[in-house]
């Protein structure tokens, strides 16, 4: 019997992470999380680590203190007489401000009582089980471990053979990690003393342990563990709970969580577990001819619900922190919540949406108090209570940070359909970072209203006038706040300045290179941000299938793009140059991109590394080591790893998007596949409008198109086919042919159909995904290998 839905938890097997050889180093390490809690497990044995992280345990004072005379007027009269240094001297928020800042919770360090002498293990992603084989000099150690998906508690089991013996300490102490005035080679407890920092409390009664750190002004949290052994069995069952409470008592929420997981036992906390990831991974599918490329989108996919489901969105680092885990608003925060739209898993944007709502009123505050008139701004880094984090004038003041955040609320909207969501978060969310540009545009004498002094994302920190970016920005605002007016029925008495911007806003600065990064600044090397391409990728503002004067400028914008090169790309643009490919339907082009970051970027694990560090010569930073070239002046020996979540994320969203795409509010199946993909499948993808669509590409033809309507309304879909097409509701089996380039097809909520070429119904039977009947050395990219793989 054919099958015509992809066994996703076969599919899943080809794509865990598999260890041939132990992770010696954090970065190679498995990774478990539930969006609060998070885990590295990696070391041979002799000791096996487990580093564990708490995204949301922050510090979150916030001293930060321009003077009595800080404000815009002040900024924009020194950036008037072009005194750019002196505007950074003063406004620069790397003052000497300890805080907000992340900290670490510590960890458990296993030893096994001998010298390992190999190692193999598993990261399963149908299940988001971790375990492994130590084998030693006198005996073997197996774990299994898991971070129970909707409780804040790893679990793990130890099974003895031989003369293996169990050790484990805990080492929670807490540590400061994203301080520029934390050194971390310096004694920690003297540090958060002078800090504020009161000496923890630790406890123990029956079989559980805790330790409770108190963060000034900021809650406290309490890391709690038990081990269980079973001595027939030889078999150690480890659990560990780590609880925050901004207020509260941290103990007492942890000890009931201990005493229910105890209660409980490993066996039904693993089926809870389980039963959770097995749902989260039947909501969509997809398989294509490049293993890699597939096996990179389902890890991906693992990582973005172990950084989505928890309280907090995800940070620039996630659940799993080496230094610097804020929220980045010019790139990284947005990057790592694309895929959540077409992979139809809105669920994961929940806490994005609710936290930043939160953060409103400190963003309109801040508006008020530092440029004097009503509406909200957000600065570049925050806290995850908005506080801004240290980081210079130029990123802190960019205009765009919370605009961006913006379009993200425009884009559940519009995927769900979801009218309260855009009435009570998305429209008073995207309305006051509006009405910031309400007060900060000024209208020229030749009557446009142009954008005073900006700055684009990570360009040599230039301030000009009328940033591409940022206008591109302020369109997208006033367009989705006058559409919601005919959606919510709404006559806000802002319209008619909003109406005057759009109408009268500068056009994007351009000459024949294309597109600009601001007035009179062209790109005129290589960027490591794609900024001035904002309007192609992501807001789609651009289209080339628009009018003659957009696709050209389109055109000249991408061929400057190119020609300057990659040379200070890193991991996070590559993935995002392989989305704008996309939407200009270059296949190639945007499959290209994405083998040259898979090739150069991932760590062994997939962690996103920003620099070139397997040296491909993919861009980012390089130099040769042990040999006479030496590092630039002010360089480094050895460019650390600079790890970030979003730049792997981002991979994710770009193979979605050379599968599916509806941005211009039409749906096209396999819009942007490179020419060597013949076959490929999706199940369950999710387009603009509510629709959630199935597609088959077969011999580089597309088979059917399965879309199901979950509000009602218009479908309008891209036909593939060169003549009219067959369209069937699956629920009637009543079939109608419709022509044209478009196809739209009226929908009522919970309808079904099938499109198809004209005078070809394909039944079920004859629908199935493609096998693809992959060998070993297809399967399972990552984990450390004895040999590597690339």
């Amino acid at each position: 019997m054919r099958r015509n839905h992809l066994d996703i938890e076969t599919l899943l097997k080809q794509h865990d992470m598999v260890y041939e050889a132990a992770p010696l180093e954090w970065e190679q390490g498995f990774l478990l999380g539930n969006g609060n809690l998070g885990a590295v497990i990696w070391g041979d044995g002799a000791p096996t680590n487990f580093t564990l992280n708490r995204m949301d345990a922050w510090d979150q004072r916030n001293n930060l203190d321009f003077g009595p005379d800080g404000n815009y007027r002040s900024l924009r009269k020194l950036l008037d007489e072009g005194q750019v240094e002196k505007a950074a001297g003063l406004y620069n928020t790397r003052q000497e401000i300890p805080y907000p800042t992340c900290v670490f919770i510590g960890g458990i360090r296993l030893e096994f009582g001998s010298e390992p002498k190999a190692f193999e293990g598993r990261l399963s992603l149908f299940d988001a089980t971790a375990a492994g084989t130590v084998s030693l000099d006198n005996g073997q150690a197996r774990f299994s471990s898991f971070i129970h998906a909707q409780k804040d508690l790893l679990v793990l089991e130890v099974e003895l053979e031989g003369d293996a013996t169990f050790k484990y300490t805990p080492e929670v102490d807490c540590q400061i990690l994203h301080s520029p005035q934390a050194d971390a080679t310096a004694d920690h407890a003297d540090t958060l003393k002078a800090w504020g920092y009161p000496p923890a409390e630790t406890g123990s009664e029956g079989v559980l342990s805790w330790h409770v750190q108190q963060i000034p002004d900021s809650g406290a949290y309490c890391v709690m563990w038990a081990v269980q052994e079973d001595p027939q069995a030889r078999r150690f069952t480890l659990l560990l709970s780590v609880e925050l409470c901004p207020d509260g008592d941290p103990l007492a929420v942890a000890r009931n969580r201990m005493d229910e997981a105890l209660e409980s036992g490993r066996q039904a906390l693993y089926e809870e577990h389980s039963s959770w990831w097995q749902a989260y991974w039947q909501k969509s599918a997809l398989t294509v001819p490049d293993s890699r490329l597939e096996n990179l989108y389902y890890v991906e996919m693992y990582k973005l619900a172990c950084n989505t489901i928890g309280r907090i969105p995800a940070t620039t680092q996630g659940v799993w922190i080496t230094g610097g885990p804020d929220y980045h608003l010019n790139l990284n925060l947005q990057q790592s919540y694309w895929p959540v739209y077409t992979s139809n898993h809105l669920e994961l944007g929940n806490s994005l949406y609710d936290v930043f709502f939160e953060m409103l009123p400190r963003f309109q505050e801040f508006c008020r108090d530092f440029y004097g008139w009503d509406g909200a701004m957000a600065n570049g880094a925050i806290a995850p209570n908005g506080a801004c984090v240290p980081c210079t004038f130029q990123w802190s003041f960019w205009t765009g940070s919370g605009p961006w955040v913006a379009h993200h609320f425009w884009l559940h909207y519009l995927y769900s359909q979801d009218e309260v969501f855009l009435r009570d978060k998305a429209y008073p969310f995207m309305r006051e970072f509006m009405n910031f540009f309400v007060g900060y545009l000024e209208k020229g004498e030749d009557g446009l209203y142009h954008l005073p002094w900006d700055s684009s994302p990570e360009f040599e920190y230039l301030m000009g006038w009328d940033v591409t970016c940022s206008l591109a920005l302020i369109r997208f605002l006033a367009e989705s706040l006058l559409k919601s007016q005919d959606i919510l029925g709404l006559s806000d008495p802002d319209v008619p300045k909003w109406k005057e911007i759009l109408d009268h806003l500068t056009p994007y600065p351009e000459d024949e290179t294309g597109l600009l990064i601001m007035k009179d600044t062209p790109l005129s090397h290589s960027h490591r941000h794609h900024s001035q391409l904002m309007p192609i990728h992501p807001l789609g503002l651009l289209d080339v299938n628009g009018t003659e004067e957009e696709r050209d400028l389109i055109s000249r914008s991408i061929n400057t793009w190119l020609r300057q090169g990659f040379g200070e790309w890193i991991g996070e643009v590559w993935a995002w140059a392989s989305q704008i490919a996309s939407r200009i339907y270059k296949g190639n082009m945007a499959c290209s991109f994405l083998d040259r970051y898979a090739d150069a970027f991932p760590s062994e694990n997939s962690l996103n590394m920003n620099n070139d560090e397997k040296e491909y010569g993919q861009g980012g930073f390089f130099f040769l080591h042990g040999s006479e070239s030496k590092a630039p002046e002010g360089w480094p020996d050895r460019w650390p790893r600079e790890l970030s979540l979003n730049g792997s994320l981002g991979a994710a969203a770009a193979v979605l998007e050379m599968l599916l795409q509806s941005w211009t509010g039409i749906v096209r199946v396999f819009p942007a596949v490179p020419d060597r993909w013949h076959n490929a499948w999706f199940e369950n993808l999710r387009a603009e409008g509510a629709f959630i669509v199935s597609s088959q590409l077969s011999d580089q033809q597309v088979t059917f198109i399965d879309i199901t309507s979950e509000v009602g309304g218009t479908c309008r879909v891209h036909n593939p086919w060169p003549a009219r097409a067959t369209v069937t509701n699956l629920a009637t089996e009543d079939t109608r042919l419709l022509e044209g380039q478009t196809l739209e097809i009226s929908t009522r909520k919970g309808d079904r159909f099938r499109l198809s070429p004209e005078a070809a119904k394909v039944p079920d039977s004859e629908v199935a995904p493609p096998d693809f009947n992959r060998s070993p050395d297809q399967c399972n990219w990552f984990g450390v290998k004895k040999a590597p793989r690339f």
